[in-house]
Order: structure tokens, then C-alpha cells, then sequence
């Protein structure tokens, strides 16, 4: 009798180990960018590229980070990103020049043609923030955008946009969600801006 309760708790004991490790949650960043509010009086007729975003190599990962008190970064261990961060920011980023209709043609990095003009971007920031001995939290997003001459390599326009948004719930879903409207909040910014110096192209 000893040997087969023995036996049923080293069965039990040795299926709780190999039992699958549940797969950490995977985000995707997709903000819901509503354009009306910007009035494009004409369309270019010039092609406009759109770089690969740079950015540290934090964002060109699939973890996702989160800082306490502007001093220690650390990585969630049960959420990720489904997609590296850097690439899915830059997908919308060529998705909103390509929603505003500002220019005839948008093209993306892989596309072979030429350009008359190039946006370049660079990601300062994109995570989310705890503190005051983690009962607080928000997110800051932080681009720079900068539009050259593609054939004299000329800057045309450059400027940094930002956004703080504080989270509601105290974990990384909560981040997901304030980072989702702390970039449709740039991207709106970076669209009144394209707008804007296009009237001197």
C-alpha cells in the first residue's frame, strides 16, 4: 500500500514538472489615429519615403520595458510585445502619412523607387513609468521627426514631438492602453506639423 501511494506522488510530483509554463500575453501597438481634423488644402505631387525608425535597442526588441523612479528599467516577465516595438511604431507612422494624403505616392524603406522627399524618425521614448513606491504609473511616448530633400540630403523640418498619459490600472496592460493614446497623440501632432510645413515645399 506504502509503494503505490508513494509511486501516485512521484507521478503526481513529475507531471507538475513538465507541465507547459503559460505563454506571456503579447500587445501590439495600434492607436486609433482619426485624421479629420486635419485640413490638407492640396496634395503634393512628389513621393515621399519613410525611413526605419531609429531608436535604442531597447525598442528594436520584443520585451517590454518599464522604469521605477527614473532610475532602474526593468522587463515585464509575463507580457510582451508581439512584434519588435521599433518596427510596429514605424509601421504607424508610414500608415498615418499614408492616411493624411499629403503627398501623391508614400513609400516605404523597401520600396526600390526614388523619392523626392524622406522622413526620418527617431524614437526618444516609448515605455511606462512607476513611482511613488509603485502606487502611481504613465507612459511617455517621445518622437523626432525630421523631412529632407532626398537628393540634396537638405533638412528640410525637424521637431520633437511628446505625450504623458497616466495609466488606470497598474500593470502592463494599463501601459499598453496609455501608450496606444499617448502615440496617437504624437502622430496627430506629427501630422499637423507635415501639414503645416508643406506649404513651403
Amino acid at each position: 500500500m506504502k509503494s503505490k501511494i508513494i509511486l501516485i506522488c512521484i507521478g503526481l510530483f513529475m507531471s507538475a514538472c513538465v507541465s507547459p509554463t503559460p505563454a506571456p500575453q503579447e500587445f501590439i501597438i495600434l492607436p486609433k489615429l482619426n485624421l479629420n481634423a486635419v485640413k490638407v488644402d492640396k496634395q503634393i505631387s512628389k513621393t515621399i519615403k519613410i525611413e526605419n525608425s531609429y531608436s535604442d535597442i531597447v525598442f528594436k526588441s520584443s520585451n517590454m520595458y518599464y522604469v521605477q523612479n527614473r532610475e532602474k528599467q526593468f522587463s515585464f516577465s509575463k507580457s510582451k510585445w508581439a512584434y519588435p516595438l521599433n518596427s510596429m511604431i514605424n509601421e504607424n507612422i508610414v500608415k498615418m502619412v499614408r492616411d493624411l494624403k499629403l503627398f501623391k505616392f508614400v513609400q516605404s524603406v523597401k520600396s526600390k523607387t526614388k523619392s523626392e522627399y524622406t522622413l526620418e524618425s527617431t524614437i526618444n521614448d516609448f515605455k511606462q513609468y512607476f513611482y511613488n513606491k509603485d502606487t502611481k504609473s504613465y507612459v511617455e511616448s517621445s518622437i523626432t521627426f525630421t523631412l529632407l530633400n532626398s537628393n540634396t540630403h537638405e533638412i528640410l523640418a525637424s521637431k520633437t514631438f511628446e505625450s504623458k498619459v497616466d495609466v488606470e490600472t497598474l500593470n502592463a496592460v494599463g501601459g499598453v492602453k496609455a501608450l496606444n493614446k499617448s502615440l496617437n497623440d504624437v502622430l496627430l501632432d506629427a501630422a499637423f506639423w507635415l501639414n503645416k510645413v508643406s506649404n513651403d515645399l
